[in-house]
């Protein structure tokens, strides 16, 4: 049981330092509580920075030091995490009632990640969450315009699905546009239809380059 325990605990370590070397590869979590996971990391980015020598890249033992508490609050469910820092602010136990009170966990299967404040949505996340607003939108589809109130409710709940999925900054998708576009640039070199989309393809870099707009993270 203890080395279950073990097990468990370095799990969500790798899995809290994953998403902070997401966060400093520029991908950023969604969903309700991803702006205070944000502050979180850009703390631990300033305590790296101020440990020591600049242009040192640190280690993992000095990032897992930093990371240990918020590490050990994180529950894993399978559409986001949960960051369980504070039970008053977790939406599960309100939703559950007074008997959980003194709760030291989530309760995992009764979580609504897209409201709850201590949830989170990663990259690994994206499926599950494609996966859902695809058959939303097959559903409503199916109930048409005369159930105008169900219509309305459910297409909030797909506003708000698709508010969750985590996204690249576009600092990331621009670069991806722009070798997108080069790659295209070069095939139509090669088989001579480069001088007629030359404009066009000018036009795509400057879009890609100024005003990529943002994708989600791969």
């Amino acid at each position: 049981m203890a080395e279950f325990g073990q097990e468990e605990r370095e799990h969500k370590m790798r899995v809290a330092l994953d998403a902070f070397h997401d966060y400093q590869n520029g991908i950023r979590p969604a969903g309700p509580g991803a702006s205070d996971l944000l502050d979180f990391f850009a703390f631990v980015d300033e305590q790296l920075d101020s440990s020591g020598a600049p242009n040192v890249k640190r280690s993992d033992q000095e990032v897992t030091n930093l990371l240990a508490k918020r590490a050990k609050s994180l529950h894993l469910g399978p559409a986001n995490y949960c960051w369980f820092l504070d039970p008053s602010k977790a939406l599960c136990l309100k939703l559950a009632g007074a008997h959980t009170r003194g709760a030291t966990e989530p309760l995992i299967g009764m979580c609504d990640s897209a409201r709850c404040p201590q949830a989170t949505h990663h990259a690994g996340h994206r499926p599950v969450w494609a996966a859902s607003a695809e058959s939303k939108k097959v559903f409503i589809a199916t109930i048409g315009r005369v159930q105008r109130t169900e219509n309305a409710r459910l297409g909030t709940e797909l506003a708000r699905m698709n508010g969750c999925w985590p996204r690249s900054t576009p600092t990331a998708e621009r670069v991806h546009d722009v070798a997108r576009i080069s790659d295209e640039t070069r095939r139509d070199n090669e088989t001579g239809h480069g001088p007629l989309l030359g404009l066009l393809v000018a036009i795509g870099l400057v879009r890609a380059v100024c005003g990529g707009r943002p994708s989600m993270a791969a």
